[in-house]
């Protein structure tokens, strides 16, 4: 859909972008993007001696909805500087590849 601006299950046209958002935990009049993965940041990395609750987000999500049918995909933006990122990170992230052991196949 994001390649053509056609919706692949209707064939409409219209089609409309939106740039994913949340509330905060701490606050509901603060709203921020809606990451792909949060992961906490080392504390060897701040230079400090006990634990912290400092994190470092990593991408970022829009949407796309059919205005005809309701069709919805989801993409990561920029998802190749993501990747290069997803790959340093051991929190949560794994890659799935063809062949893998898996219940279903």
């Amino acid at each position: 859909m994001r390649n053509d601006c056609v919706c692949p299950k209707c064939d409409g046209r219209k089609i409309y972008v939106c740039e994913n958002t949340q509330p905060d935990n701490d606050s509901s009049n603060v709203i921020h993007p809606l990451f792909v993965i949060t992961v906490p940041i080392a504390k060897d990395d701040l230079g400090v001696e006990e634990g912290s609750r400092y994190r470092s987000h990593i991408g970022r999500y829009e949407t796309w909805i059919c205005a005809g049918c309701g069709y919805t995909e989801w993409y990561a933006k920029d998802y190749k500087a993501l990747l290069e990122k997803l790959a340093q990170t051991n929190d949560g992230v794994r890659v799935a590849t063809p062949g893998a052991a898996s219940p279903y196949r």
